[in-house]
């Protein structure tokens, strides 16, 4: 039972003292929420903090504010135990509160109410897990970038989320994030497409292989190509299957032929060359050539030199 009483919290010996300090007069009034009857309720997680809007209805937004690591250790007190501090604005420990702005959905009606708007929602870091941190790589060695790579999201990430309503505030909470595309990613994405644009076709063979990286020597320039292995492409099974008639026979011989490609130096490859800008020492940007979409050849299609007469006679002067 929750009683409201008024907080008359002196004597009558000292009321003629608050009488005399009108500045005090509206403390004297003030309501407060007492607790009655209380007992304890011995199933665990009886008490609901949160309700979910639509339940098992993923949302989808944009991260604004990112929310921070303020302390390793939360006190011990688990984020929807007693002491839900963060709710409160009282982070001791734990992480800041962060901000993700819903995306439209252009398919709902348009009297649907703010939350499908655009309107900013609340998230923790706890609410988000990143299993493995692959959303920051190096475009060039497609290795992680360790001042980059992190657990936590960024500014800008596209997200996934279910969507609670706090019964005490009110408030929106984004739960259960899973990302997307990061920042990174998409600016990656767009700069890819762009060197795409003006990328030449040619085919080559390569001379040299490193960890995870090599090198290629087209027919078409005299500088080396610069590959990395997660730009080889290998045929699918539908792609050598359509090749073939469907008899056994061939289906056997499609695999051995499929299990053979294996990149080693003096393989035949077709590819496309960009011209890609990187950082080298104390951050000076230069331009180098790399390949993309990088698929097999069989062998004798590359051609280097190209025979334009026969038969010819001279005599050496020299």
């Amino acid at each position: 039972a929750i009683i409201n009483n008024r907080n008359n919290s002196s004597s009558n010996s000292n009321s003629n003292d608050r009488n005399n300090n009108s500045g005090s007069s509206s403390l004297d009034q003030e309501e407060k929420l007492s607790a009655y009857q209380v007992r304890l309720v011995d199933v665990q997680g009886s008490v609901v903090w949160e309700m979910e809007d639509e339940p098992n209805v993923r949302k989808m937004g944009v991260v604004e504010r990112v929310s921070r690591n303020l302390s390793s250790y939360n006190n011990g007190r688990e984020r929807r135990g007693g002491g839900r501090d963060s709710r409160d604005g009282n982070n001791s420990g734990g992480s800041s509160e962060g901000t993700i702005r819903l995306v439209i959905n252009t398919d709902e009606n348009e009297n649907s109410d703010e939350m499908q708007k655009g309107a900013l929602v609340r998230y923790q870091l706890s609410d988000y897990t990143n299993p493995t941190p692959t959303s920051h790589r190096s475009p060039k060695s497609n290795n992680l970038n360790p001042s980059s790579a992190s657990a936590a999201l960024c500014k800008h990430d596209i997200v996934e989320f279910n969507l609670f309503t706090e019964k005490r505030s009110g408030l929106k909470y984004a739960r259960q994030i899973t990302l997307i595309q990061s920042e990174y990613e998409r600016i990656m994405e767009q700069k890819e497409e762009e060197m795409m644009k003006h990328a030449s076709y040619e085919q080559g063979v390569v001379i040299s292989l490193k960890n995870g990286f090599g090198f290629l020597k087209s027919n078409r320039r005299k500088e080396d190509v610069y590959f990395h292995y997660s730009h080889v492409e290998l045929p699918d099974d539908d792609e050598d299957d359509n090749d073939n008639d469907n008899n056994d026979e061939d289906k056997k011989e499609d695999a051995t032929s499929r299990n053979n490609h294996t990149l080693k130096e003096g393989q035949e490859m077709e590819f496309y060359v960009v011209t890609e800008e990187s950082k080298g020492r104390n951050n000076k940007k230069s331009l180098s050539l790399s390949a993309r979409k990088i698929k097999f050849l069989p062998e004798g299609s590359v051609i280097f030199h190209q025979v334009v007469a026969q038969g010819i006679t001279g005599k050496v002067i020299i």
